[in-house]
């Protein structure tokens, strides 16, 4: 299944993300939510520390096999980013 987005900075980029993890992810839905959520966040971190005092982080951990490199993958593309960088 391929969901082409041709406005990816639309008001309906996160929607359109959101709507294609759904349906490629079912089962690991819930937990690409959070990460989505958490690097979303995360782009305003600095504003989140002036108002709390810190900022939390979200990390994937899991079984192989459960997406955790596409969800990565999809959220660095929300921020700009278009690799995932290893250790």
């Amino acid at each position: 299944m391929t969901i082409d987005i041709k406005e990816p900075f639309s008001v309906n980029g996160i929607k359109n993300l959101l709507v294609a993890f759904k349906g490629l992810l079912s089962n690991n839905y819930p937990a690409a939510c959070l990460a989505l959520g958490g690097t979303v966040m995360s782009l305003g971190y600095q504003r989140i520390i002036q108002a709390g005092g810190s900022c939390p982080v979200v990390l994937l951990t899991g079984d192989t096999e459960t997406s955790k490199t596409t969800v990565l993958k999809a959220c660095l593309f929300v921020t700009g980013s278009a690799e995932v960088k290893g250790y």
